[in-house]
């Protein structure tokens, strides 16, 4: 396990590069957000899995997607209804969760297909 240090806006520029390199390579991150420490990956299938094994949790549970924007999330097949495009415009980036109902499937071009699904974009 390797630990990067990001105290300050230079740690974290140069900590970016290895751990993309590490994502693109399959691998886990635990990072920090607003509220609380995550354990992520790649909104890829088998990465989730991955995550879901290690955390001991159901798939069908939703995940949470960090997004770097609105248009992130749309490129993921995360489709907003009028009321949370309102909420988004309104509080992202910041700590508001947007999530979608089992019934409402994601199908983006990298997640598979999930029954359901958290969105948030991080004002970190």
């Amino acid at each position: 396990m390797t630990a990067l240090a990001f105290r300050t806006d230079e740690e974290v520029t140069a900590a970016l590069p290895r751990a993309v390199a590490h994502l693109r390579e399959g691998g886990l991150i635990a990072y920090p957000t607003e509220t609380v420490y995550g354990l992520g990956s790649r909104a890829r299938l088998a990465e989730v899995q991955a995550v879901a094994r290690l955390k001991g949790r159901r798939l069908d549970k939703p995940f949470l997607l960090l997004v770097a924007d609105r248009d992130m999330a749309a490129e993921q097949g995360l489709a907003f209804n009028e009321a949370a495009t309102a909420l988004a415009r309104a509080f992202w980036p910041g700590p508001l969760t947007l999530a979608r109902r089992a019934g409402s499937p994601c199908a983006g071009p990298r997640t598979g297909a999930w029954r359901a699904w958290c969105a948030r974009w991080e004002s970190r």
